[in-house]
């Protein structure tokens, strides 16, 4: 089972992307790093996984179940938080 899953994640503010098509699967007992320059959107993907932000477009899917629409609360209470 997937433990975490981003399809097509894309952000826009203001008709600027900070995220755009992001695609990727996060397996149970992986370790995953996550880089970039400055201004490369990683504040904003955490935002939009954490429930903080909603996306543009695209799904975020955690043990099997879409959480993109969920709350930062109920996301949290399943154990993802941005600090």
């Amino acid at each position: 089972m997937k433990l975490l899953e981003i399809q097509s994640l894309n952000k826009s503010f203001n008709g600027l992307s900070t995220v755009k098509d992001v695609a990727f699967v996060i397996n149970p007992k992986t370790i995953t790093l996550i880089t970039g320059e400055n201004g490369a959107g990683k504040t904003s993907w955490c935002n939009l996984i954490s429930g903080l932000e909603k996306s543009t477009k695209g799904q975020i899917w955690f043990e099997g179940k879409n959480i993109e629409r969920a709350s930062a609360l109920k996301i949290a209470k399943l154990g993802i938080t941005r600090l």
